[in-house]
């Protein structure tokens, strides 16, 4: 496990619970893709993610009032968190509170995920000196706060589940998918996981794999054609303006691209936000001749980087390979393989020297080709590559190659 960073986040104990297949894509891998629900989890934290208030040394009469998104780590636990909020209990205590986007379950306080989340977050305020007793989760959805105690039941099943974690963490592969679970079509990364389609291959079921529906974004391009505007970003919506006169405005999520046509100026602060967002940035000319793109940093597969820094750790980093493979297509000629020569001016018939406009070196021209192979006739070759015999393919010629 010397792989595994000290230091799991608490987020990542509640993706485990949820589907361990999830949390290394997520985690190891670091892959990940939004959906609707991610995207209105986000909204919903966005006043907790603000920040806001202040949590004193645990020795104080009254440590916390309210704080929110207050970060918490532990060595010894190997645990770290950002609390959403922690509040003060009557007998001197705090209280972790976590915000979720939907609503709680009718068999309890909250999934299993959200109470090994919270407990995370409860045994790293106990790890600071704090007492905690218990937590609570308010779901937005309906407006209601659910309280989890923290037993021994609760603690022990969290501690359990970290120890799993990091064993399968240090795994080489992704575990396998799940079967035929509930959970899979409303995921994230259900079209980078393929649960279904991947147990039906390795025959670990053979059911037939659900439709999976792509999501249609609404975001569209953002063309800025005004000479001398400038875009910048505020309240989460993309400003154009021009001489301190608002000229256009868009929320962030509805733009897709930014086009920028001439003399228009780019805040980096709205450079931050596209790349934040994969939101490329073009450049045109103002007579619309492209020029240049600007965008974040491309996916963190981390598995593929490490197989790719592999492959060109055996050829050797400052090799050519020696051959690059073609996959075979309808109209692709192929031409029979031939061995090297010494002078490539022998390959063809009929070179002669030609006139260049714009260089007193000569130039090369020739007529037609010959045959790679004397011994075989062209008939011959055709039919052993696949082409056109000479009777419908005319005989090929080559553009005048500089020297």
């Amino acid at each position: 496990m010397e792989d595994v960073p000290a230091l799991v986040p608490a987020r990542m104990v509640n993706e485990f619970e949820y589907c361990p297949r999830l949390f290394y894509l997520e985690w190891v891998q670091a892959r990940f893709q939004d959906n609707t629900d991610t995207i209105e989890g986000r909204y919903v934290h966005r006043r907790v993610d603000a920040g806001g208030g202040s949590i004193q040394d645990p020795s104080e009469e009254n440590p916390v009032k309210v704080a929110r998104s207050v970060m918490l780590g532990s060595e010894r636990l190997g645990l770290i968190a950002k609390a959403d909020i922690i509040e003060s209990d009557e007998d001197g205590s705090v209280v972790p509170v976590e915000v979720k986007r939907g609503r709680p379950p009718s068999h309890g306080p909250a999934w299993s995920p959200e109470l090994v989340q919270l407990c995370s977050i409860g045994l790293l305020l106990r790890e600071a000196g704090y007492k905690c007793h218990h937590g609570e989760i308010f779901f937005a959805e309906t407006r209601e706060r659910r309280t989890v105690p923290f037993d021994d039941d609760l603690v022990s099943k969290t501690k359990n589940i970290l120890g799993k974690l990091r064993k399968v963490a240090s795994a080489p592969d992704a575990p396998p998918p799940l079967v035929d679970s509930p959970k899979c079509p409303r995921c994230s990364l259900v079209g980078i996981c393929l649960p279904d389609e991947t147990n039906l291959h390795n025959q670990r079921s053979q059911l037939r794999p659900r439709r999976l529906t792509p999501s249609d974004s609404a975001a569209r391009p953002l063309y800025v054609t005004e000479q001398g505007a400038k875009i910048g970003i505020r309240g989460g919506r993309f400003r154009v303006y021009h001489r301190n006169t608002d000229i256009a405005e868009a929320r962030s999520i509805d733009v897709s691209q930014i086009s920028v046509f001439g003399n228009v100026q780019l805040s980096s602060q709205l450079m931050r936000a596209a790349f934040s967002r994969d939101i490329p940035v073009c450049w045109f000319s103002y007579g619309g001749w492209f020029q240049g793109i600007a965008h974040g940093l491309p996916s963190k597969h981390v598995e593929l980087r490490r197989r790719q820094v592999g492959i060109a750790a055996q050829a050797g980093s400052d090799e050519t390979p020696a051959s690059i493979p073609v996959k075979s297509c309808p109209n692709l000629k192929k031409l029979p393989t031939e061995p090297a020569i010494s002078d490539p001016l022998n390959r063809c018939s009929g070179w002669k020297e030609q006139p260049h406009e714009s260089t007193s070196a000569p130039s090369l021209e020739c007529s037609t080709m010959m045959s790679w192979a004397p011994s075989t006739s062209r008939d011959e070759i055709a039919d052993l590559h696949g082409m056109p015999s000479t009777a419908s393919c005319p005989t090929p010629t080559v553009c005048s190659p500089r020297i």
